[in-house]
């Protein structure tokens, strides 16, 4: 799994978050990205199945970044997550193939759900 947010506490939250429920969810390791450019060159060296993709950051947009990885990764399932959820946002996901939509608000009670779907695990609550 590739984890790419510009926030160093946010990506470090979103990790230890996902790997609490890696007895439910099979995640074999978790990649972390800084940056748009970052997540397209792990994309490639770590073929990652899933990809929770943050939108807004400098340089290579989560947008750009997600139309990189799926032209290289065409398996991978990209997740995209905002803080702030502007028109059109969804729907520009959508169109660039992305499996899900998350705000970040909504992370602690979507995520894994969300992630459980995508890796053909039952979702279990804690």
């Amino acid at each position: 799994m590739l984890v790419v947010d510009d926030h160093p506490k946010a990506r470090e939250m979103l990790a230890t978050m996902i790997l609490s429920y890696d007895d439910k969810l099979d995640i074999q390791s978790i990649y972390e990205a800084a940056s748009g450019e970052d997540a397209t060159q792990l994309a490639r060296d770590y073929q990652p199945h899933v990809v929770l993709m943050d939108i807004r950051m400098p340089g290579i947009d989560g947008f750009e970044a997600a139309r990189i990885i799926k032209e290289e990764c065409p398996s991978a399932a990209i997740l995209m997550m905002t803080a702030v959820e502007e028109p059109g946002q969804r729907q520009v996901a959508a169109d660039l193939g992305a499996a899900g939509f998350i705000t970040k608000d909504r992370v602690g009670t979507e995520l894994v759900p969300m992630l459980s779907s995508l890796l053909g695990q039952p979702a279990t609550e804690r």
